[in-house]
C-alpha cells in the first residue's frame, strides 16, 4: 500500500536521484522510482494478476518468474 500511495503521485521511473522513502521495507530506505515501480507491479501482479499495473514489465516479470518458477503470478 505503502508503494500504491507514492505512485499515486506519479513516479518519476527514468530518475535515478528520485527517492522514496519506504517505512515498511525491512530495515527502513529509500528506493528509486524504477524499483518502486517494480515493487507495484510485481503487487499488482501477485493480488490482482489480470489488472493493468500501468507499467510494462511483464516481459521482465516472466523472465523472473523462469528462474523462479514458484515467484507467482
Amino acid at each position: 500500500m505503502e508503494v500504491a500511495t507514492a505512485g499515486q503521485k506519479g513516479l518519476k521511473i527514468n530518475d535515478p536521484d528520485a527517492l522514496l522513502q519506504l517505512r515498511h521495507l525491512p530495515n527502513p530506505k529509500s528506493v528509486s522510482a524504477l524499483q518502486a515501480a517494480c515493487l507495484l507491479f510485481v503487487g499488482v501482479k501477485l493480488l490482482m494478476p489480470g489488472e493493468d499495473a500501468g507499467f510494462d514489465f511483464e516481459r521482465e516479470f516472466e523472465v523472473a518468474r523462469g528462474v523462479r518458477p514458484d515467484a507467482g503470478g
